[in-house]
């Protein structure tokens, strides 16, 4: 596919606004052999040496999605497909509507509070139960657990659910236990974590109107079409001034009414990302 992306660099200059849409595409969880690396000294490498060693106990599933904080909390922005997308808006005024839970947003150079995550984000627990909307941050209870790592697997080999008991996270009101703060299931996922950010994002979007704006979409596909997807397909129908460009592998597919002020790419949004920021 014949990309020229020196023009789309001059889009990108020339529009007062940038709105950033980050769906799948753009997750990247790493290596699995880089996330278990703090459990290497224990001989386990990977979510299937963890369930072997504990015999499948519910604490592993906990412990997997904390290496995986960890990781994503302390990664190398070199690789951080965000850090990508900051060297390309970094001297605009731009939004980023973000779709992935990991932290790799939050972690890059991007300024945090131009940054709404609807789906949550794995820095926030919730009550599982939901006995109060409240969010709060899970940094401490990381590091807890990245410290006592050898005690867990020893507790889970020997079967102690009563010891293992206090290693889990539990809610501050009622005490059962915490989950990560993301839209698993609606039915139990405290929206309090980003509706103040959905505002701010919001009051910046009603700046935009009949401005020059320039929507990037990386990566989104169908699962919540409402939030990225069809939100920007409207306003470049809407906006006289605005202009699309839509990256998906599987999806790039754009809309007849739009398809002059719009450009699709079909290619990998990181691939995309690291081929663009070599022109810069």
């Amino acid at each position: 596919m014949n990309i020229n992306y020196e023009e789309i660099l001059e889009l990108i200059k020339d529009s007062y606004y940038v709105l950033i849409g980050c769906g799948e595409e753009v997750s990247l969880d790493g290596l699995e052999d880089e996330i278990y690396r703090p459990l290497h000294y224990l001989n386990i490498k990977n979510k299937k040496d963890l369930e072997r060693v504990i015999n499948k106990n519910a604490i592993g599933n906990i412990m997997d999605s904390i290496l995986k904080v960890y990781y994503n909390k302390n990664r190398d922005n070199k690789n951080n497909p965000y850090e990508l997308i900051y060297q390309l808006v970094k001297d605009k005024n731009y939004f980023v509507v973000n779709m992935n839970t990991d932290l790799s947003a939050y972690s890059s150079s991007l300024d945090r509070n131009k940054i709404v995550s609807p789906c949550g984000n794995e820095g926030l627990f919730q009550c599982e139960k939901l006995c109060t909307q409240d969010v709060w941050l899970n940094d401490e209870y990381i590091q807890f657990i990245m410290s006592n790592f050898g005690t867990i697997i020893k507790l889970a080999e020997a079967g102690n659910e009563s010891e293992l008991e206090r290693y889990y996270p539990k809610c501050p009101r009622c005490h059962g236990n915490a989950i990560f703060n993301i839209r698993k299931d609606s039915s139990n996922y405290s929206e309090k974590g980003y509706l103040e950010q959905w505002q701010v994002y919001m009051n910046w979007f009603q700046n935009t109107l009949n401005r020059k704006i320039l929507m990037i979409e990386f990566g989104e596909n169908f699962d919540n079409p409402m939030v990225i997807r069809w939100p920007f397909e409207k306003n470049t129908f809407i906006n006289g001034k605005a202009k699309m460009i839509r990256i998906n592998k599987k999806f790039p597919q754009i809309p007849e009414e739009i398809g002059e002020k719009s450009i699709s790419i079909s290619m990998s949004s990181i691939e995309f990302l690291r081929e663009i920021n070599k022109f810069i």
